[in-house]
């Protein structure tokens, strides 16, 4: 390639029987990528050698880094068919995160977990910190204040979805406060223990259907018959998910 301008995706120099390419997917300097792909019949051993000295995108790389990375990888060895299998799959493994597989009833458990958070966000709703004060009228500079206060008084429980607390909507009155049979229904959940933890648990008993309600969901009876709810989680918790 010498008297040639460079690939636009790439920087080449060759050295002895050795091609380092340097491949800008990468953004910034300390992100850069080299892969090495060898050439010539000391391929393996110039490999094996090398191998150790690649560079690598650090731990925080996210996944689309990474694609790239493997990406670039294989236009690379497109354009170098004598690159061996051995190699690539060095190549790869070591552009491959450390990982631990989680079991597959781990894996189908946490399906079903993440499916029930959802669909009860979007059957019941629910607010954020803000939202709280919303709905009971307030007029406070900090908007976030009264959830919080709620939620330290155990009138009120939040669960975390994608990095945000929620509130959900079932817990507030038409007046947009605190219904009196969720701190009854907490308190019977968790005694005075924090929740810690088990926000979600709570949560998903209240959409839950109860042989100690006839199979009726607790979430159903808010409004008809709120002590009955109360009596249904001292009698039996449901633990769902």
């Amino acid at each position: 390639m010498d008297g040639e301008d460079s690939p636009k995706d790439s920087e080449l120099a060759v050295h002895d029987e050795v091609a380092l390419y340097e491949f800008p997917d990468f953004e910034g300097e300390d992100e850069r990528a080299w892969l090495v792909v060898s050439r010539g019949e000391r391929a393996s051993e110039k490999m094996s050698a090398l191998l150790g000295n690649i560079e690598q995108p650090d731990d925080g790389s996210n996944r689309q880094t990474r694609l790239r990375a493997m990406s670039t990888l294989r236009r690379a060895l497109s354009a170098h068919a004598s690159v061996d299998q051995e190699d690539v799959s060095q190549l790869v493994d070591l552009l491959s995160p450390t990982l631990v597989p989680p079991p597959p009833d781990v894996v189908l458990q946490a399906r079903r977990n993440a499916e029930a958070r959802a669909h009860f966000l979007q059957e019941h709703g629910a607010v954020r910190s803000s939202g709280v004060a919303d709905l009971a009228g307030s007029r406070a500079r900090n908007n976030t204040a009264l959830a919080s206060r709620w939620r330290k008084e155990r009138k009120i429980f939040s669960v975390e979805y994608k990095g945000v607390r929620y509130y959900p909507g079932f817990q507030f009155g038409p007046d947009g406060k605190p219904r009196e049979v969720i701190a009854k229904v907490m308190l019977a959940f968790c005694g005075d223990d924090a929740l810690d933890g088990r926000e979600w648990q709570l949560a998903l008993w209240f959409d839950a259907r109860s042989g100690y309600l006839d199979d009726q969901r607790p979430v159903d009876l808010l409004e008809t018959d709120p002590e009955r709810i109360v009596s249904a989680m001292q009698r039996g918790r449901c633990v769902v998910f």
